[in-house]
């Protein structure tokens, strides 16, 4: 009877160290999180956006140059931002999204010719450094600048320092997320991305799957945000 008893109690014991011992990887399987790559898509050859505000008399036209650039292992697309009607090239930026890295910058282009938004004063508004944005040279991040890491839930941030400037990224909600493009709203990832406010990635924005960017506000641009009014996705 004991020896049974003792059996019961050794079997139970291994149980529960077996269900409370991390995995060997250190994987998190309880972690309610969200992999945030799926939210900003940069697969297929042909990628573009067309975005609307209401404070602009023009629309935004976004696209994705192919082939990506390999680094490595990373793919990395390089987005350009343009006025339409008349055209012009207002900034470039370097973006990767993957399942090891996240969302990540690595680098970005402001066009001479172009403006940044409303001048404003950088700094008032998201607590960024009061910095003037490099014009006309292609920049370049040396560590990227991590846009959110691979998994993150709502209240996780990461920060990175790069090219003098220190920038925070949190994702600050999960929330429905209305577009000029769709009649139902999307459940968009909402980050702010904080550090210097010239340049024209920093600001919010609500990200979708499968689409990518629904809205974004530049943290240069007062008003309403960018809203999704097209995209534009072909396979390989």
């Amino acid at each position: 009877m004991r020896d049974s008893i003792a059996i019961i109690v050794s079997t139970l014991a291994l149980i529960m160290v077996s269900t409370l011992a991390p995995s060997c990887g250190g994987s998190k399987y309880d972690y309610a999180g969200y992999q945030t790559h799926k939210y900003f898509p940069l697969d297929g050859t042909t990628r573009n956006w067309t975005y609307y505000s209401e404070d602009t008399t023009y629309l935004m036209y976004v696209d994705m140059l192919t082939p990506l650039e390999q680094v490595g292992s990373t793919a990395i697309a390089t987005l350009e931002y343009s006025q339409v009607d008349p055209y012009k090239l207002l900034w470039s930026v370097k973006w990767s999204s993957n399942s090891t890295d996240g969302i990540q910058i690595h680098g970005y282009l402001i066009e001479g010719t172009a403006e940044v938004e409303d001048s404003g004063d950088a700094g008032d508004d998201t607590g960024g450094t009061d910095t003037t944005a490099e014009i006309g040279t292609w920049v370049t991040f040396d560590p990227p600048i991590q846009f959110s890491q691979y998994q993150m839930a709502p209240g996780d941030s990461v920060t990175t320092s790069t090219g003098g400037v220190t920038y925070t990224s949190t994702l600050d909600s999960v929330e429905e997320c209305p577009n000029n493009w769709v009649a139902d709203p999307w459940t968009c990832l909402v980050f702010t991305l904080e550090g210097d406010d010239a340049l024209p990635f920093v600001g919010s924005w609500s990200m979708a799957t499968d689409y990518g960017v629904s809205q974004f506000q530049p943290a240069s641009k007062s008003g309403t945000p960018w809203v999704l009014t097209e995209a534009n996705w072909k396979g390989e």
